[in-house]
């Protein structure tokens, strides 16, 4: 059985769906914008994350002085400071878990009980209103879906 956690994000009026291995993982990436210093958000961001991600940053928080002959920039020491210049406010890293949630999701069921919403920025997602729990997750179980409601977990990544 497939296990999937489950919120009601109240700024885009839906439920939302997630892995517990989602959640993790942007629970990883929330907890790597909040170090105090360069090593301890490179062990704390995901590997595949921070090659696109650590260059943007290193440019916002260091001068040219920095950087090597071929204009790229140099990697800061494990003590330097971390400043994230509200990189998670500002960026769309990481997505909100609402536009991953058809990943997994069958589509019929997507289509059954969620209306499709289309934003500016992020793109597509699907919104469940607060009236279908019931049937949406009697028929996420008989599709093999164990559901576990979580308001405790962090609502951003929501």
């Amino acid at each position: 059985m497939k296990k999937l956690l489950y919120h009601y994000e109240r700024i885009y009026e839906s439920w939302v769906f997630m892995t517990e291995k989602d959640v993790q993982n942007h629970t990883d990436i929330f907890n790597a914008f909040s170090a105090e210093t360069w090593g301890e958000f490179r062990k704390t961001i995901p590997k595949e994350d921070y090659e696109w991600i650590s260059q943007n940053l290193i440019e916002d928080q260091f001068t040219e002085e920095f950087w090597n002959d071929k204009g790229t920039p140099f990697q800061p020491p494990d003590d330097a400071p971390f400043i994230h210049n509200d990189w998670l406010d500002d960026a769309e890293y990481p997505p909100y878990l609402i536009f991953l949630q058809h990943d997994h999701i069958p589509d019929a069921i997507l289509k059954k009980y969620g209306e499709k919403q289309l934003t500016v920025h992020d793109g597509e997602y699907y919104q469940f209103k607060k009236e279908v729990i019931e049937h949406l997750l009697k028929e996420l179980k008989e599709h093999g879906f164990e559901c576990e409601r979580r308001d405790d977990l962090v609502i951003d990544m929501w």
